[in-house]
This record gives C-alpha cells, sequence and structure tokens, in this order.
C-alpha cells in the first residue's frame, strides 16, 4: 500500500484532458479521471469513447454512470475501474470482476458504510467521496472522516482514496483518518505551477500518515 497523489481530471473534451495528464505527468505515478454520464450525476464529462491512446501512465476511471457495465468490458485503456456503490448491482459486480478489469468501490457521503459490506473482500480499492459528486470546485465534508477511519480498520492493508474539496488541510486530515491516496482537482489546476500543490498535498499525506 502506497501514499499517492493524483490530479482528479474533470473535463469535457479531450483536449483539455490530454493537456491536463501531460502537465501533470511529471510529478506524479496516477491520474484519477472522472466520467459522468448527465444520469448518474447533473453533469456531463468527457466519454469512454475519450479515452484512446492516452499518455502512458497508471489510470483510476471514476464512473459516475447509472450503467457502466455497458462499457467497461469493452474499454481497451488499462486501469482501475471505480464503480459507485449507489449504481451497481451485485450481479453486475460480479460480472465485471469476471471480465479481468481491475474492479473498486466508491460511496458518496449521504451513503452508509454498511453498503459496501457483501464487497468488503472482494476488491482492493475504495473511494471515499468527501463531496456529493457531479461538480468540481466543491466544500470538503469533515464527517467523512469517520467513514475512512472505520474503513480503514475494517480493511487496514486496502486502498482508500479520498476525491472532493481536496487541499493541503483537508488532505491532512483525509489522511489521518486513514486514505492513502488523495485526489484533487481545484487545488492542483487552479496554481499556474501544478507541482506546487502537488509538493503540498504529497507532504500532507505523508504528516497525516504519521498520526494514523
Amino acid at each position: 500500500m502506497n501514499l499517492e497523489v493524483m490530479p482528479a481530471i474533470l473535463v469535457k473534451d479531450r483536449t483539455t484532458l490530454i493537456h491536463r495528464i501531460n502537465l501533470t505527468m511529471p510529478h506524479v505515478n496516477s491520474m484519477h479521471i472522472d466520467l459522468m454520464d448527465g444520469e448518474f450525476v447533473p453533469n456531463k464529462t468527457i466519454q469512454p469513447k475519450d479515452l484512446h491512446d492516452l499518455p502512458h501512465t497508471n489510470y483510476v476511471l471514476h464512473w459516475m454512470f447509472q450503467h457502466p457495465e455497458d462499457y467497461i468490458p469493452s474499454l481497451e485503456l488499462d486501469a482501475i475501474h471505480l464503480l459507485h456503490i449507489e449504481a451497481v448491482t451485485r450481479k453486475v459486480f460480479d460480472e465485471l470482476l469476471q471480465s479481468k478489469k481491475r474492479i473498486g468501490l466508491a460511496i458518496n457521503p449521504k451513503t452508509p458504510l454498511s453498503s459496501l459490506d457483501p464487497y468488503l473482500n472482494d476488491v482492493n480499492y475504495f473511494l471515499v467521496m468527501s463531496v456529493t459528486p457531479g461538480f468540481d470546485g466543491q466544500k470538503y465534508l469533515p464527517n467523512v472522516e469517520d467513514k475512512i477511519s472505520q474503513l480503514r480498520k475494517m480493511r487496514p492493508n486496502t486502498n482508500i482514496e479520498v476525491d472532493g474539496g481536496i487541499n493541503a488541510d483537508t488532505g491532512f486530515r483525509a489522511a489521518r483518518a486513514g486514505a492513502n491516496v488523495l485526489a484533487a482537482a481545484s487545488f492542483i489546476f487552479s496554481n499556474p505551477d501544478v507541482s506546487v500543490p502537488i509538493t503540498e498535498l504529497k507532504g500532507a499525506l505523508r504528516r497525516g500518515w504519521k498520526n494514523v
């Protein structure tokens, strides 16, 4: 289990997607890409058709789709696919696991952690949303720290990512609660020099883990 900072890329066109990947690639090991269908959340971003021939790095795809199973099996990009527990059924989940894709689970702030119970031993990557998904620039919800902490106790060696309103302060708090992966959008891309906020987040992550 590694400590990792990822740019969260929430964009509406492929040109901006490629630009943001290339801009941050020298400073990180992985990219978090947000995919929204306008149905599961009230916003629409880049679509699966835009994910061809991306720069070579590690990818985490955050599927804010009502039916991600319609796209994941045929997608050639090697990635971790994060499915929302609010959208997935056990049948769909099992079918995607059998497709040999790397699967993780995401959970919204208002969704009880117990909804993950039937799946806890099936995946090794969880995303705890610290905002209601759909738009960037939202304020971090500190009450998700209890959920992170409980999940860390239940799965001490799993990957727990946090996404939403993450900056150096909230990133420290999320890491202290037990998150080992921080995804940030506005905090990184609002700075003309993306290396500065990324370095700050890496420091916050390390400091937070010293308090775990």
